[in-house]
């Protein structure tokens, strides 16, 4: 774990989840369930960072992660997915913050 100054503590090791799935774009022939046991694998031994993104396979990453978790106490991962440019603005993060 790393201890920055603010108090905030975080995993300095995790597990990315770029091409899971596909690349950009989704890939049908992908082997999803090895992607899954993967991620299972490295929580399984201590990983608590998972990184995705929306563009990762189209989405399908965030859903692969989200497959991988099922069952797991959230409390313990530190979830990090990214926003493609072209969804993020003003208006969204406005949005965002009245539906919290």
């Amino acid at each position: 774990m790393k201890s920055l100054s603010n108090g905030f503590s975080m995993p300095t090791f995790g597990i990315g989840t770029w091409n899971m799935g596909g690349g950009t774009q989704r890939d049908p022939e992908n082997d999803d369930e090895q992607d899954i046991q993967t991620i299972r694998y490295a929580i399984a031994r201590g990983v608590t960072h998972i990184d995705t993104a929306e563009m990762y396979a189209e989405g399908h990453a965030e859903e692969l992660v989200a497959a991988s978790i099922r069952g797991v106490d959230r409390s313990t991962l530190m979830l990090v997915s990214k926003v493609s440019p072209w969804n993020l603005g003003h208006d969204e993060y406005s949005g965002l913050l009245k539906r919290a």
